[in-house]
């Protein structure tokens, strides 16, 4: 019983390890993009 014991605890402690370690790469960041407005004066242009 307490060999299943040990092997829970310490799968639960590798999974908050992986999940602490997976959430520091999603917490950069986004980049950002610009986009400015245009007028385009070429013949045709509707």
């Amino acid at each position: 019983m307490r060999k299943g014991r040990n092997i829970a605890l310490i799968a639960l402690m590798v999974l908050i390890i992986v999940l602490t370690i997976s959430s520091l790469g999603f917490s950069e960041e986004l980049p950002r993009v610009a986009v400015i407005g245009f007028d385009s004066t070429a013949p045709g242009y509707i």
